[in-house]
């Protein structure tokens, strides 16, 4: 299975920027209270960005599994914790569009990325560009699976 990605605007690249999974976490106890995070490293310039699991939880109400493999570093089981922007894979597929078209998207289950990033990716165009080609959609908003949006060409 491919490595989980996030893609998070790195603040030292200042730029979205992919950033793979580590396979690793960081722990942190105080007593009985227990603080946890995913390490993710940014493909630009290395700096590593840490997505918080546990805060200030007591180590009694997590599980066993989990607690080993946070201690572990057990990449398998430290994967049901990653984010739900985190996914292995997406493409953008179909046909290519020369007149106004309804397009019904089909999303990964915990896909987290926005309607004109998708679409900048499959028209190969940048982000600026897609308003152009999606007068009626709210750009900024998560894609869902199953969303009709509206695609018109640029002068068509």
């Amino acid at each position: 299975m491919a490595d989980p990605v996030w893609s998070i605007r790195c603040p030292r690249c200042a730029l979205l920027r992919p950033h793979p999974w580590t396979g690793r976490a960081r722990v942190n106890a105080n007593k009985a209270k227990l603080d946890a995070w995913l390490l993710f490293r940014c493909e630009g310039c290395g700096r590593v960005h840490k997505h918080r699991v546990f805060r200030r939880v007591s180590v009694a109400g997590v599980a066993l599994s989990v607690l080993d493999a946070l201690h572990s570093n057990d990449p398998e089981g430290l994967r049901p914790l990653l984010p739900a922007g985190a996914v292995t894979s997406w493409s953008v597929e179909g046909p290519i569009v020369d007149r106004p078209t309804t397009v019904v998207l089909s999303v990964p289950s915990g896909l987290r990325i926005r309607l004109d990033r998708v679409f900048a990716r499959g028209l190969g165009c940048p982000r600026g560009a897609v308003a152009a080609w999606l007068p009626e959609a709210r750009l900024s908003r998560p894609v869902r699976d199953g969303q009709r949006v509206m695609v018109v060409p640029p002068g068509g």
